[in-house]
């Protein structure tokens, strides 16, 4: 045990010696420190009902064939109290963890630890009494590393993009695709990226149309790169993981500078999760992409409960698969995919946006663990491009605008008319879709201003008001 424990937490060269990091100073006894029931190398938690270790999946690595070195893995420990979480928190320190992060999202406490090049999460539900115990082997930094706050003046803006709905000549599935693509320009003219839509969703003349829009935005000379400060993807399915490497070489090609990229944040499931939970070609090209091209960018697996800011954005974690994890140590083949979907909120000058991916069956699950006050937000993205109905979020939003990343048309022509009639229903006039037009939400001084912006194949630049 006390090997294992010195190599698992020892730094690792690339010719596979084994280094003490400078803050190692653990002498004494392993006593206590494992379990029969207990499946991760963090020491384990004395009370409560143990699952089984889960697989909470990897980071910038390709667990296509088989797990990596760099998998994360979690325990679900139900029916204990919050002293029992702060005994836990005690007893990592005691064997030589350092606290790194804490935060609160309402009724739920993250803490982070660090030994060497791992990490330790632990989660605390009051209203579920369970500790989520993470043994974060996948992130290569920590929060302080890839958080700043910005001392700057003026506005920030979120846009929902308008991808090529229908348009494209090779579709997602064939429908016209759905895809998601949300970019914050923040107030020093830096980016934040929200997926991207499909590799089918683009061709030259909307990836010039996209170079356009984001040098234009950013003020950005065209000799200079665009700054990337974050780029979020919501889940791992191929209609949100496709654009970087096209994005990226299409202005290498084309005369530009690439961007720079500071940080990647996802939580990608592992791929033999359960039957109906995987990862695509798309992610997997992507993530090996970016290791190629970006070998020194930050990677912070996102887990439930996570705040931290990025410029003027508070950026908080409401969920993430770990929540799909139940006490039986297990994911049901009730979700899928999207059901591993992080659920997110950006908050910048007092307006929040909730963003919700593709949420789908995980959506009652948010319920428990926050009130419908702090699920209230003033911009709301629908759900899974207006298929999910989302019966608790949905009505908990309430929100000034909703937005839906798809266009009317595909709704409509795909048959997805009882969906549109309810978010019709709900949201009324404050419903903007993304096919027609690009919607602008701009954020000064706690005021927010809406416009539509023409999309970039629109030569006369009279945005299409049939649709919503």
């Amino acid at each position: 045990y006390a090997v294992n424990y010195y190599l698992e937490y020892g730094l690792i060269s690339q010719d596979s010696i084994i280094s003490s990091p400078s803050d190692y100073n653990k002498s004494g006894t392993l006593d206590n420190y494992f379990s029969s029931s207990w499946g991760i190398g963090l020491p384990c938690v004395d009370k409560g009902k143990i699952a089984p270790a889960f697989n909470i999946g990897t980071g910038m690595a390709n667990d296509l064939e088989q797990d990596t070195l760099i998998d994360s893995y979690m325990h679900v420990v139900s029916g204990i109290d919050y002293s029992a979480f702060e005994k836990y928190a005690s007893k990592l320190e005691s064997f030589g963890f350092k606290k790194i992060y804490t935060s609160k999202t309402e009724n739920n406490d993250l803490w982070g630890y660090r030994l060497g090049g791992a990490y330790a999460y632990i989660h605390y539900s009051v209203p579920q009494k369970h500790i989520r115990v993470i043994w974060d082997k996948s992130s290569n930094c920590e929060i302080s590393d890839i958080e700043f706050t910005a001392e700057h003046t003026g506005t920030t803006t979120f846009y929902q993009y308008s991808i090529d709905y229908g348009h494209a000549t090779a579709n997602y599935s064939g429908v016209g695709g759905w895809g998601l693509f949300n970019v914050v320009k923040l107030q020093d003219n830096s980016l934040i990226m929200v997926d991207g839509g499909s590799q089918g969703s683009w061709t030259d003349k909307s990836l010039q149309g996209l170079c356009d829009f984001l040098y234009g935005i950013t003020g950005t000379d065209k000799k200079e790169p665009l700054n990337i400060r974050l780029w979020y993807y919501t889940h791992s399915d191929s209609d949100h993981t496709g654009l970087a490497p096209q994005f990226i070489d299409y202005l290498k090609k084309h005369g530009y500078e690439a961007p720079t990229v500071e940080t990647l944040a996802f939580n990608f499931p592992n791929q033999r999760t359960n039957s109906r939970i995987n990862k695509d070609t798309s992610s997997y090209q992507t993530i090996e992409y970016m290791n190629k091209n970006y070998p020194d960018v930050n990677y912070i697996k996102l887990h439930t409960g996570m705040v931290f800011n990025i410029g003027e954005i508070k950026f908080e974690v409401l969920g993430t698969i770990e929540n799909c994890v139940s006490t039986l140590g297990t994911i049901t083949d009730n979700y899928s995919t999207n059901d591993t979907c992080s659920l997110v909120r950006l908050t910048v000058g007092g307006k929040t946006f909730l963003l919700t991916g593709d949420v789908g069956r995980s959506d009652t699950d948010y319920s428990v663990l926050y009130s419908t006050k702090y699920l209230k937000c003033d911009v709301y993205q629908v759900s899974h491009h207006g298929i999910n109905m989302l019966t608790t979020i949905d009505k908990c939003a309430s929100p000034t605008y909703a937005l839906v990343p798809n266009a009317a048309e595909e709704m409509l022509a795909n048959n997805r008319l009882t969906q549109y009639a309810y978010f019709d229903k709900l949201f009324g006039e404050n419903l903007y879709y993304a096919g027609n037009y690009t919607t602008s939400i701009e954020v000064t001084n706690g005021t927010l201003t809406l416009k539509k912006l023409p999309r970039y194949d629109n030569p006369t630049g009279v945005v299409d008001e049939n649709w919503r």
